[in-house]
Parts: C-alpha cells; structure tokens; sequence
C-alpha cells in the first residue's frame, strides 16, 4: 500500500494536503491529508462533505490506518473520527476520480478558516 508523501502546502489550512498519487493494484487515485483544525471533521463539514462525495460517479473511501469508511455516509464520515493530527488518505475510484479528488480537496480547504466558531 504505498502513499505518495509530500511537503504539506498548507500549514494553517483545515487540512495538509499531498500530492495525489494511483494504486495501480487497486486502480484508484488516492490523496493523503493530515487534519490540521483544531476542531476535526464534526458534524457540520461532515454533511456538506458527504453531499459533495455523493455528487460523483466514483466511490470514495477514507483510510484512516488500517481501517476503511464509505465518505458517502455520514455515519461512515463521523465513525472516521477525523480529529487534529490524524493522517488520513481520500481513495476514489471511478470515472471521476480525479475531478472529486480535487474537488474535495477545494471543499476541504473552504473547512480551513470556521476553526475556533461554533
């Protein structure tokens, strides 16, 4: 399971985003990102991520560790436990895989700045 690791390009960004690399045994494009907002991935940006994933064609997962959560599922989202400091890799695989990727990572950058509001 190899993961293309790079210099992250947001430090104060809700997320520090690598570069996109392909499995080429799985056939998937994956990202990896490191949560870098004090107050994770909760309920709010949770939604709004499961109603960007649910837009593609692709199916979308979260790897977090070993363990694997459908990013098309609230409950699979919130289950992640997406906290400060956890590495995680967004897997797509489809048609669309690179469009959602991007377009994830463009939301989840939108996440950067609510850190400290309710």
């Amino acid at each position: 399971m190899g993961r293309g690791r790079s210099v992250g390009l947001y430090q104060s960004a809700y997320l520090r985003l690598n570069s996109a690399t392909r499995n080429t045994t799985l056939n998937s494009m994956r990202k990896e990102f490191e949560i870098v907002n004090k107050l994770g991935l909760h309920a709010r940006p949770a939604a709004e991520f499961v109603r960007c994933v649910v837009r593609f064609k692709s199916t979308i997962r979260i790897c977090k560790g070993e363990e694997n959560f459908s990013a098309a599922s609230i409950l699979g989202v919130l289950t992640a436990n997406l906290n400060y400091g956890d590495r995680v890799v967004l897997e797509a695989v489809g048609p669309d895989e690179q469009e959602a990727l991007n377009e994830l990572e463009a939301l989840l950058l939108r996440f950067r700045d609510e850190e400290g509001e309710s």
